[in-house]
């Protein structure tokens, strides 16, 4: 699975119930895994996992077994509810590939929710084009204090611009006005830094 990290959400809400959490450990390193790794999980509440979870309080079987300590501190997390949990997987800064516990899954179709939940992250530029839009939909409203929040992505984004993401093309104060005339360079600076995104600004 590879995906740019910029522009992954720390938390989606994919509605009814649904949801994805993701955390990057806070060492600089190239795309598409920062520091430590990087670490997923998510609940997909129609699925036989969740079912499972609902009547058990806890996970299915082998979901969070395994993840290694680097990531000890998201497991831990207060806003994660660990019982709402139908997938997880992680990638260490040193591994391949990324890595799920060992799991006899469920005779049913996506059982843990992950290909629908996850289906953005599949490399392809236009996928994730179609899922912004229709995530950050007009009206979209993720935090009802905020009154910029129907700013932050514009209903329509150009496909041009996000292959340009996709490809880690360095990112300009010009592009960032193509995926968000709202912004500035200046703006994410911080975010730039901390992932290790290549930029002007980084240099």
């Amino acid at each position: 699975m590879e995906f740019p990290l910029l522009l992954v959400q720390q938390h989606v809400g994919a509605g009814e119930g649904d949801g994805l959490n993701a955390q990057r450990q806070r060492r600089r390193l190239l795309p598409p895994v920062h520091g430590a790794g990087a670490v997923l999980k998510g609940y997909a509440h129609e699925t036989a996992m969740a079912s499972y979870a609902a009547r058990h309080g806890q996970p299915w079987p082998g979901v969070l077994d395994r993840v290694p300590p680097e990531f000890a501190g998201f497991l831990a997390e207060p806003a994660f509810s660990l019982n709402d949990t139908t997938f997880c997987l992680w990638r260490r800064r040193t591994d391949a590939v990324w890595s799920i516990g060992p799991i006899d899954f469920p005779n049913a179709p996506d059982p843990d929710g992950s290909a629908d939940l996850l289906i953005m992250f599949d490399g392809n530029p236009l996928t994730y084009k179609t899922w912004a839009e229709e995530y950050y939909e007009p009206g979209y409203d993720e935090d009802e204090d905020d009154d910029q929040v129907d700013e932050l992505i514009p209903h329509e984004l150009p496909l041009a611009a996000i292959t340009k993401v996709y490809a880690h093309t360095p990112l300009t104060q010009e592009l960032v006005a193509e995926l968000n005339p709202t912004l500035s360079l200046v703006d994410l600076a911080d975010d730039i830094k901390e992932i290790g995104y290549p930029s002007p600004i980084t240099q």
